[in-house]
């Protein structure tokens, strides 16, 4: 079977693959926050759905010890898994107690694998209020060898890297490296050259949940 090609609702000419990192500890939470309520939904089924509002295909990383628990976790609705189970694609991590660097880098090795990729859009699983017309946005802004991210130009945080980011399968080699608990974020002080900052009415870029509320 050849690798898969996704769609996306706004740049036809690029395969931009979302990617959500849902394999944390949720250590300050003090249970497993995916499943926190957000608009009555478990917080991780409204990334994905906003992901899926702009995407026809979705990956998903967990934790190798969640393979056979996906359905019966409460992560997601019945309804939803019935919906787009199809389009969701699942990639189960080793060792990410580690740091979210090793769900990052299996999930892109997971990706080279299975799709044709311009590109990765990251997207976190704690970040459920990031809206759909951004992912468009920075969708719509991406361009080759770029990494893309939101920013609110009218706040204090003008310049504050937001949330998601797309990088460029230039950038891939470059992602696989990384160790530890920081993310890609090395790898986009590393190209300043790169960045596509795009202005976003949106405080759901900065917005994670880190604690019960």
């Amino acid at each position: 079977m050849g690798r898969l090609s996704v769609s996306n609702a706004v740049n036809s000419s690029m395969s931009i693959v979302p990617l959500i990192l849902a394999a944390g500890s949720s250590s300050r939470f003090g249970s497993d926050k995916r499943m926190f309520l957000v608009d009555g939904k478990p917080m991780l089924q409204c990334v994905a759905e906003t992901c899926l509002s702009a995407f026809d295909q979705l990956v998903m990383v967990f934790k190798q010890e969640e393979a056979f628990e996906i359905r019966s976790k409460g992560l997601f609705e019945p309804a939803f898994l019935q919906q787009y189970q199809a389009r969701l694609h699942y990639c189960f991590a080793k060792n990410t107690d580690r740091g979210m660097s090793v769900s990052l880098t299996q999930g892109i090795d997971y990706i080279l694998r299975n799709f044709q990729a311009d590109a990765v859009m990251v997207l976190l699983a704690d970040m459920p209020y990031v809206k759909p017309q951004t992912l468009f946005r920075l969708i719509s802004a991406y361009r080759d060898k770029a990494i893309v991210y939101p920013v609110q130009p009218w706040s204090d945080e003008t310049k504050k890297q937001g949330h998601p980011v797309i990088f460029s399968q230039h950038y891939f080699d470059e992602i696989r490296s990384l160790q530890g608990d920081k993310g890609a974020r090395s790898v986009i002080t590393s190209h300043p050259e790169a960045i596509v900052a795009v202005a976003v009415n949106d405080k759901g870029v900065y917005l994670d949940i880190d604690e019960p509320v």
